[in-house]
């Protein structure tokens, strides 16, 4: 079997596997459901490599083929990795208490992205704001202490999630743009509006806009020292 044949057959193997991903994350429900954002990277990358191979075969000549072998090899890689990790963090998410230490982690000086398509800033009370948007958050803070509440800074991308969960103590979320989804039922907050959680209430925050705006954590109360 010559060397050209065979490139097109490893290539075309290829190009259904990329197919399949494709179709997996289109027919998948929970994927969609429980987390759109996600679901749409793996579709644009497995829908981009075969728009690419299909046009790829026919515009270069049959010495550059192994360049596509290779090129869909690494979106196959890709989108399996992404579904992959979705599938093992999301899915099997367990409804658990967020440890407010995982919060007083995150940075004060600029936005990590904690989920997918997900920024947060730990707010310390002091710093400037990073861009002119913060000011209103900032303003905001003053109606709650920093000796008795973590505030975290939020900007959302619009479809993005962040899963399911609860804590000990009472949280206020404000948000000063978009429009989101936090309780199952009647649990949307519109821009400009507030919600309280009160604690133990299992919560997410599923974006249907572009959101911006601030949680406030109620910290953990110290067990007074014994006499």
């Amino acid at each position: 079997m010559s060397f050209e044949i065979l490139t097109q057959i490893i290539s075309a193997g290829i190009i259904s596997a990329t197919f399949y991903i494709l179709a997996s994350a289109l027919k998948d429900s929970n994927l969609k459901q429980e987390h759109p954002f996600l679901s749409g990277r793996i579709m644009k990358i497995a829908l981009s490599g075969i728009l690419i191979s299909q046009f790829g075969f026919l515009l270069l000549p049959n010495s550059a083929e192994l360049f596509w072998v290779l090129f869909n090899t690494s979106v196959m890689v890709i989108a399996l990795v992404m579904t992959s990790r979705y599938r093992k963090t999301y899915v099997n998410f367990p409804v658990e208490m967020a440890d407010n230490s995982k919060f007083i982690s995150l940075p004060s000086d600029h936005y990590l992205e904690a989920e997918p398509g997900v920024f947060l800033r730990n707010y310390d009370y002091e710093s400037p704001a990073l861009v002119p948007d913060e000011h209103r958050l900032i303003e905001i803070t003053k109606r709650h202490g920093k000796d008795k509440f973590i505030a975290i800074f939020f900007k959302v991308k619009k479809k993005a999630k962040f899963p399911d969960h609860f804590h000990k103590g009472l949280e206020f979320t404000y948000l000063t743009k978009g429009r989101a989804r936090m309780l199952r039922g009647n649990g949307t907050v519109n821009e400009g509006g507030r919600i309280e959680m009160k604690p133990g209430v299992v919560h997410f925050f599923d974006a249907l806009e572009y959101c911006e705006g601030v949680s406030f954590i109620q910290r953990e109360q110290k067990s007074p020292a014994p006499d």
